[in-house]
């Protein structure tokens, strides 16, 4: 019986890589690895109307009583679909975001959370049940 073993240059991890492209190709974008695409908006008068929603509820001078309804209610205010569920976004967010195209839907998450997150530290602090993970 003749035993042979594979050529070295088959073995996983023994093929030499050259890292110079990799690296002039991450300086080049400067450090970004991901970049998310655009996506169309499919009815933008609904998606407009349900962002500026989304808006005036975040707005500084109302985002705490955004953030006292979620804490009664006892919800995090991460979870998009419960808060609106519940009506906290105004009774016509719940039709306006149902309308829309699932796209619509995703970009509408997005900037929800997107808001969630710029909400001033001491705020998040204050409201920690809605802020918190568990």
């Amino acid at each position: 019986m003749v035993e042979s073993q594979p050529s070295k240059l088959l073995v996983a991890g023994s093929i030499p890589v050259s890292r110079s492209s990799f690296n002039e190709e991450f300086a080049r974008n400067e450090g970004k690895m991901f970049e998310q695409a655009a996506i169309a908006v499919v009815d933008q008068q609904g998606y407009s109307r349900l962002q500026g929603l989304i808006d005036a509820a975040f707005d500084l001078r109302q985002v705490e009583v955004l953030l006292d309804r979620v804490v009664r209610a006892k919800l995090p205010i991460r979870d998009f679909e419960q808060v609106l569920e519940r009506g906290l976004l105004g009774k016509e967010a719940i039709g306006l975001y149902g309308s829309l195209a699932p796209s619509d839907q995703g970009l509408t998450r997005e900037h929800y959370l997107r808001l969630v997150e710029k909400v001033p530290r001491e705020l998040r602090e204050r409201y920690f049940r809605a802020y918190a993970y568990y």
